[in-house]
């Protein structure tokens, strides 16, 4: 079983020392915390500069790929 997270930077980790492998990470963070979720397969759709027609892009392609059990979506603000 699949959880992707799609998103911009922050969804990637851009920034972090150990980017997506940063312990502190929001996507991280709640596959941690939520036991059904830690059961499955992180998969980490983020994407530095994306917009939010791109963010909507990847996470329909992370959908038809890895036909996830769950899907969050991080949509940048302003765009």
């Amino acid at each position: 079983m699949v959880s992707v997270f799609a998103g911009c930077s922050f969804t990637l980790g851009k920034g972090f020392d150990l980017g997506q492998h940063e312990p502190g990470l929001w996507v991280n963070l709640i596959h941690k915390s939520i036991p059904a979720l830690a059961e499955t397969q992180l998969i980490n759709a983020g994407e530095s500069g994306a917009s939010n027609e791109r963010i909507f892009y990847n996470a329909s392609s992370a959908i038809v790929k890895y036909q996830p059990k769950y899907i969050f979506v991080r949509m940048a603000i302003g765009c």
